[in-house]
């Protein structure tokens, strides 16, 4: 809703300097949150218009800004904040349920710890499997974990350690 009232604003401001809409950028950065930006060749449109103030020239053109652009950028700050403030609570919300459950407790991390490796395990046999297969395929011999395996018949999950890939 913010964002329309700005982009139609963006218009009226093109309409406002006389110039192509295409010339007027609305953009945005951490500094100076959203503002105008004309290029050097429109600067002279700007220049003669009391309604705008300058934030600065730079080479990729002018950065400007109103009234009306500061108070919807405020506004547009406050909707923000309460956003990430809103979203901080529901993450809270999350791990009070969670906890509930006991998922996320000291006792079970060994478990996840233990699910985490043994499905590494399953992945590096998946993937050692497809790229035993397609070395039998091209005639290459594949190296695992130090031993020469010619074929994934030849390999045993129980004898290797993922953990030794990373």
């Amino acid at each position: 809703m913010i964002l329309e009232k700005m982009k139609k604003l963006l218009r009226r401001t093109a309409d406002d300097l006389e110039v192509d809409e295409k010339a007027v950028k609305l953009e945005t950065t951490d500094q100076h949150g959203y503002f105008f930006r004309v290029t050097q060749k429109e600067e002279q449109a700007l220049r003669r218009s009391k309604n705008y103030k300058i934030i600065d020239a730079l080479k990729g053109g002018v950065r400007f800004t109103n009234t009306k652009l500061m108070d919807l950028n405020r506004d547009y700050d406050n909707v923000k904040t309460e956003y990430v403030e809103r979203q901080k609570t529901v993450v809270a919300e999350i791990f009070e349920v969670a906890e509930d459950y006991n998922i996320v407790s000291a006792s079970n991390v060994p478990r996840l710890r233990a699910v985490g490796y043994y499905a590494a395990k399953i992945h590096t046999y998946v993937y050692v499997t497809k790229k035993t297969s397609e070395m039998k395929k091209t005639g290459a011999v594949s190296y695992c974990a130090g031993h020469r395996h010619a074929s994934s018949a030849n390999w045993r999950l129980s004898k290797f350690d993922p953990l030794l890939l990373v």
